[in-house]
């Protein structure tokens, strides 16, 4: 996966210099278990629903949101293609990336809010100060 964010390389390196040394100086993964071995995909979920959990956040929230959020944020903030995103994810389908860009009530509601405001704010004003 490319590292699309200019600040993604130098945490990497860091880690990879500094952190990793101390963890397991001889092994040849990234994010290694005490013993040298890739962690488990259970253990990551189990390890991320217990953060969940302790900082009060919803039992919908799993570590595929960050998959979710990812991908959301390379398309909203970004303005990323959707063929590279696609191909960043390994989707075989656009449909599946597509499903991404859905969005959601909380934010449809916070930008019509935010619209909402602006025009009020607009329409109030002295006829003065709106020309």
């Amino acid at each position: 996966m490319l590292t699309v964010f200019d600040w993604s390389p130098a945490v990497l390196e860091t880690w990879i210099r500094s952190g990793l040394p101390w963890l397991a100086p001889a092994v040849s993964e990234i994010f290694p278990t005490a013993n040298g071995l890739p962690v488990p995909k259970s253990n990551l979920h189990r390890r991320f629903r217990d953060y969940i959990d302790e900082l009060g956040y919803p039992p919908g929230l799993d570590i595929h949101s960050l998959r979710r959020s990812y991908v959301t944020h390379l398309f909203e903030h970004f303005g990323f293609d959707h063929t590279f995103v696609q191909r960043q994810v390994g989707h075989e389908h656009a449909s599946t990336t597509s499903l991404y860009t859905l969005v959601s009530s909380d934010y449809q509601t916070s930008e019509l809010n935010r619209v909402l405001e602006d025009m009020i704010e607009k329409a109030v004003r002295p006829k003065e100060e709106r020309e």
